[in-house]
């Protein structure tokens, strides 16, 4: 029913250690689809996209503070575009947003190792409001910011306990 899509992309990045225990990279990247297919699980339909390309920039960090903190920083910024499509009324949707697909995601993770048998955690997910729609028409939603927080209690080398708060 759906021709093959054909994903060809580029990336450009670099990847540094500034400091002892610390991480960088930067990327730009660019990905270009042809007869690009959407899956729809809630309607249980597929939606062709047509001709895509999406073009982005993605940022990382993780270090080392002291002896008992890891943090860790990633945010993605990405633009999703149909270049060649149409849809069954005929309508072009070239220059329209690839629907399903934010803006930008960001991600935040602090460990702190209180003890040696014990282990403080907090992380933090974003992302962007985005397109529901082919058209575009429908608005934007599914943008959000969580947090998690748990504390471990390492037992042995090979067992723990660990308490999760998720969705603070």
């Amino acid at each position: 029913r759906f021709a093959p899509s054909i994903n060809t992309g580029k990336e450009l990045g670099v990847k540094f250690k500034p400091a002892p225990g610390t991480d960088l990279r930067l990327a730009v990247w660019r990905q270009d689809a042809t007869d690009e297919v959407a899956n729809m699980p809630a309607t249980g339909t597929t939606v062709g996209l047509g001709e895509t390309r999406r073009k982005g920039l993605d940022v990382q960090a993780s270090m080392r503070i002291g002896e008992r903190i890891d943090l860790s920083l990633s945010h993605s910024l990405q633009k999703a575009e149909v270049v060649s499509a149409f849809t069954a009324e005929g309508l072009s949707l070239a220059g329209r947003e690839v629907f399903s697909t934010p803006r930008h995601i960001s991600n935040v993770s602090l460990d702190y190792r209180l003890a040696d048998r014990w282990r403080l955690g907090l992380q933090g997910r974003a992302q962007g409001s985005y397109f529901i729609d082919n058209a575009n028409t429908q608005g934007k939603f599914g943008g959000f910011v969580l947090f998690d927080a748990n504390v471990r209690y390492k037992l042995s080398e090979r067992m723990s306990l660990d308490l999760q708060i998720k969705n603070l």
